[in-house]
C-alpha cells in the first residue's frame, strides 16, 4: 500500500516529517547520465542535519532512503515521480 505520490522536478525537494522534529528532505538533481539519476538527500533533527546524493540506475523500481521505502514510478531528465510506501 503507498501513502502518498510525491513529483518532483530538477531541482524541486520534498520534505518529509517523520516525528516531531525529524524530517528528511528530498532533492532530485536530474540526470547526470542517460541510465542514472540523482536525488539529493537532506536530513535534519533539531539543529542538526546532513546531506547526500544517491545515484540509481534509471531502471530501478523501488529505492529505499533513511529507512523510508519509495516506488520510482516515472524517470525523465526534467521530473521524477515516487511513491511513499505506507509506514507501518
Amino acid at each position: 500500500m503507498y501513502e502518498e505520490t510525491v513529483t518532483l522536478k530538477v531541482g524541486e525537494y520534498s520534505r518529509l516529517k517523520q516525528g516531531i522534529v525529524k524530517a528528511v528532505h528530498l532533492l532530485y538533481c536530474g540526470m547526470p547520465t542517460k541510465d542514472t539519476f540523482s536525488i539529493a538527500f537532506f536530513r535534519s533533527e533539531g539543529y542538526q542535519g546532513y546531506g547526500i546524493n544517491l545515484y540509481y540506475p534509471t531502471d530501478v523500481k523501488t529505492i529505499t532512503i533513511d529507512g523510508v521505502q519509495f516506488r520510482v514510478v516515472k524517470v525523465t531528465a526534467d521530473q521524477l515521480t515516487l511513491q511513499q510506501y505506507e509506514m507501518m
